[in-house]
């Protein structure tokens, strides 16, 4: 790629490039749907989701839901699901994707109570941990207070 002559410039090489790969990912269902369903899932305002400072430990998580905790979806929070095949899914949460069991991203899209039945699935904790630390999920008592 050679450079414009002017770094402002958007010219015609760099339209067809950008043209291009659009158009490929158009192509693949697999790529179009991925970025559909992150876009589709972004929070409505950058703000709106508060990260953990720390990270959570999975260990500590599972205590918590096996003594009776739940998780909740946070106010505003989007989640979505698609079916990967075999079993497996795409979970989207607030702009982001993570490949689970297709049971598990399910139940965490759906309305459904988030507590210790989710430790069936394989990789629950991880998962769990990932969206509390994102600020997709918090702990149910705490959004009462």
């Amino acid at each position: 790629m050679a450079p414009p002559a002017d770094p402002g410039e958007l010219d015609d090489a760099a339209v067809a490039r950008m043209r291009r790969l659009i158009l490929d990912t158009l192509d693949d269902p697999a790529r179009l749907t991925q970025w559909f369903g992150r876009v589709m899932t972004q929070p409505k305002y950058a703000d709106q989701l508060v990260a953990n400072e720390t990270p959570t430990d999975p260990a500590e998580l599972v205590a918590a839901l096996q003594q009776g905790e739940e998780l909740v979806h946070t106010p505003g929070s989007r989640f979505a699901w698609h079916d990967l095949g075999e079993g497996r899914a795409t979970l989207f949460a607030d702009g982001d994707g993570a490949e689970c069991a297709l049971p598990l991203a399910r139940l965490i899209a759906s309305q459904a109570v988030l507590d210790a039945e989710l430790l069936t699935h394989e990789g629950a904790d991880a998962l769990l941990a990932a969206l509390l630390d994102a600020g997709s999920l918090a702990w149910a008592d705490e959004l009462e207070e």
